[in-house]
């Protein structure tokens, strides 16, 4: 297990959760403001790859979400290397839209700040939203982050917020 908050369990990534992740990637809804939007089985099987070699290579990555109660997978969240490079540390999350609108997306916000602050050698920490995406960027906000700028990522524009680390 990566972490755990309040209400759900965010387990280190593993090949039994393949499955639920290219269910994930492949809804449109889901996946409407986070890279180019839906994926392929085939390009969720890319993307799955680069997380578990990211946390083989750095100890940390996304994982699988769980709520607590009844253990129901909801969706991924983590910590990778900004756009799986660099030196920056960005966090990210998806659930599926049945879980929105519960304040998973914060706690899980505050999930993942906490464990980097915690766990890594970094003085701040960074979420990515694209502009359109105003709900994510609350998320993040409530989450302590302010924006820090505007900029493009894989050819998408983006909004960049920031939390440093407290003294």
């Amino acid at each position: 297990m990566m972490f755990e908050t309040k209400r759900l369990i965010v387990e280190t990534l593993c090949e039994d959760h393949f499955e639920f992740f290219a269910k994930i990637q492949g809804d449109p809804d889901v996946m409407r403001y986070i890279g180019h939007g839906k994926r392929s089985r085939e390009n969720a099987r890319m993307i799955f790859d680069r997380f578990l070699n990211h946390g083989k290579t750095y100890g940390f990555s996304f994982g699988c979400v769980y709520e607590k109660k009844g253990r129901v997978p909801i969706g991924f969240a983590g910590l990778i290397h900004l756009m799986f490079e660099g030196e920056e540390i960005e966090i990210g999350y998806y659930l599926f839209k049945e879980f929105w609108g519960k304040g998973y997306g914060t706690e899980l916000a505050k999930g993942c700040i906490s464990w980097g602050f915690s766990h890594l050698d970094v003085d701040a920490l960074f979420g990515i939203v694209q502009p359109a995406n105003q709900a994510s960027r609350r998320v993040l906000e409530k989450a302590g982050m302010t924006f820090a700028e505007e900029t493009e990522y894989g050819g998408i524009a983006v909004q960049k917020l920031a939390l440093k680390r407290k003294p």
